[in-house]
């Protein structure tokens, strides 16, 4: 029994990362359980997910905000044949922040969404001194082709026998035998502690608040020490309710309201930037310009203040 559990869980996760592009097409977007401050607890996990192998996988104990993140150590991407060259977490202690950001499948709709997403804002990365790092299950060889297929700046790991994965909690298994990752995220500040959790995170739902988490840490980086533990009961109601404070390079510029407004069809919002993230998801549409906010959208939380 518990293996058909299993096998459902793993057939509507890679239902999900496939038809993520589809469902945006089609105007709907999926519920999202993303965690929107760093401060909240993990999210919980289905006890259908199954772990990838290995002794002790299955009853590891989850991760949580204030958790040490675990270190680990996966082929540095595009490395010659025979080298032993690794991408190590605790390479970036006392450096960066770290964005982890695992996906279900290369070359998927739902995940190249997702990661291209990341790519668009390689900006908003480098003013919060954060590094991303994207892992999958796939080969480092077919992870190394996707990146370069996507111009992808930052590392895309391949962990093909879940090593990695599994340390995280997040393996699963398709019916076919196959393992994946559970997309999630976990965000983990130069100390090396995890700050915030989202273990069903939506490509469609979840970048905002994401983001909101990102400038929250950068904001302390700044101010004084970063908190190393969870605010007691924390739940989604309390959490901060301040805007990213990241601003795509045309927000910046003077004159801002008085130029032009961006939005596709199928989109439900409007943009100030034409380059930002949010409307290049829709670029198989026809992208219009109006000198006033369209009717009837929202304005984008990126990039318009919404």
């Amino acid at each position: 029994m518990n293996n058909v559990r299993r096998s459902i869980l793993g057939m509507a996760i890679l239902g999900a990362c496939a038809g993520a592009a589809m469902a945006q097409t089609a105007g709907s977007k999926p519920a999202s359980a993303a965690m929107p401050a760093a401060a909240i607890p993990a999210a919980s996990r289905p006890a259908s997910a199954a772990s990838f192998g290995g002794a002790g996988a299955a009853g590891a104990e989850e991760l949580k905000v204030g958790d040490p993140a675990p270190d680990f150590a996966l082929p540095k991407p595009g490395r010659p044949a025979g080298s032993d060259e690794v991408v190590k977490l605790s390479d970036y202690r006392g450096q960066k922040n770290v964005l982890l950001a695992f996906y279900v499948r290369a070359f998927t709709s739902g995940c190249t969404l997702q990661l291209c997403g990341y790519r668009d804002d390689t900006a908003m990365f480098q003013q919060a001194q954060t590094e991303i790092l994207a892992i999958s299950a796939d080969t480092p060889v077919d992870n190394e082709r996707f990146k370069t297929q996507e111009e992808f700046a930052f590392p895309v790991l391949g962990d093909p026998k879940g090593e990695v994965i599994n340390k995280y909690g997040l393996g699963v298994w398709m019916p076919n035998g196959t393992l994946v990752a559970r997309r999630a995220v976990f965000l983990i500040d130069k100390q090396g502690v995890i700050r915030y959790v989202d273990t069903n995170y939506s490509v469609h739902d979840s970048k905002d608040a994401l983001y909101q988490a990102i400038q929250a840490l950068s904001g302390e980086a700044a101010s004084g020490p970063v908190a190393s533990k969870s605010v007691p009961g924390a739940s989604a109601s309390s959490a901060p309710a301040s805007k990213p404070a990241f601003s795509s390079p045309s927000s910046t510029q003077p004159n801002l309201k008085a130029a032009k407004y961006y939005y596709a069809d199928k989109s439900k919002k409007y943009h100030l930037d034409p380059n930002c993230s949010g409307l290049s998801q829709f670029r198989k549409y026809p992208i219009h310009e109006t000198s006033e906010p369209p009717a009837g959208l929202e304005p984008c939380k990126m990039c318009a203040g919404g």
